[in-house]
């Protein structure tokens, strides 16, 4: 073959691979990325939007869950709905991870007394570590937060299926925390995702908290009433298992 043909081949292969190679390490790396979704009538079988983009952004640690969570709470402009509850591992595992979680805390201390908008949050506890969160919240009073709770006590907590925790911020942001659980073994497999721009999709989780809210059983509105809600589920010791332990 002729050497002059060879060279153009190799000049052509090389440029390919240029191309190429950053894209296939973008599309492995990248964090968001567009979902379809379709939705039904009420009979299930007219499609009523077959093409909605969704902006999907996933994680790689909590730390970085976090830090997002906290900025949408700090610009949060109407109400923040939150979900606390469930059997849950630690997966505060490092410093980066400890840092956001601490400006996490933060960002709802700063809502719950500076903001005109409304936090609801439910609860439940499976020991008293998880305590620790209810009392700062429940401690100065503020106006604008409201708590709610189920009556899991601590043994239902290990035998009930793993629930899905989630934030909504002002219907325009989820995030979605998957706690898996207690029988995991020793692996941390949590995965943390945020989605935006889809109605759709933040209005079926939002009516799904609305519904967690309306049928929980109590309205915490002081630390007597937590006392008394722990004590009543047997919530009365701290618990050296896989648990909430950073506040």
């Amino acid at each position: 073959m002729d050497s002059t043909i060879i060279v153009a081949l190799i000049g052509t292969l090389t440029t390919m691979l240029a191309l190429l190679i950053p894209y296939w390490i973008s599309k492995k790396n990248r964090q968001e990325s567009n979902v379809q979704v379709k939705t039904f009538d009420n009979d299930g079988d007219a499609i009523k939007s077959a093409n909605s983009n969704v902006q999907v952004k996933t994680f790689s640690n909590v730390g970085d869950y976090y830090n997002e969570v906290a900025d949408a709470i700090k610009n949060a402009d109407s109400r923040v709905c939150d979900l606390t509850y469930g059997y849950i591992r630690d997966t505060v595992v490092s410093p980066h991870d400890e840092e956001f979680h601490k400006k996490y805390i933060e960002s709802i201390r700063a809502f719950c007394y500076n903001s005109k908008a409304v936090y609801f949050e439910v609860f439940s506890f499976p020991d008293t570590n998880r305590r620790e969160k209810a009392k700062m919240m429940l401690e100065n009073k503020p106006k604008n937060y409201r708590m709610k709770c189920y009556n899991i006590t601590p043994d239902e907590h290990i035998r009930i299926p793993p629930l899905l925790q989630f934030y909504i911020v002002d219907n325009k942001h989820l995030f979605l925390g998957s706690h898996l659980g207690s029988n995991l073994g020793g692996e941390t497999i949590e995965r943390y995702l945020q989605i935006t721009e889809n109605e759709e999709i933040i209005n079926y989780f939002q009516r799904h908290f609305d519904a967690i809210w309306a049928q929980a059983q109590n309205e915490i509105k002081n630390l007597e009433e937590l006392d008394k809600v722990l004590h009543d589920i047997g919530a009365t010791k701290s618990c050296d298992t896989l648990s909430y332990e950073h506040l």
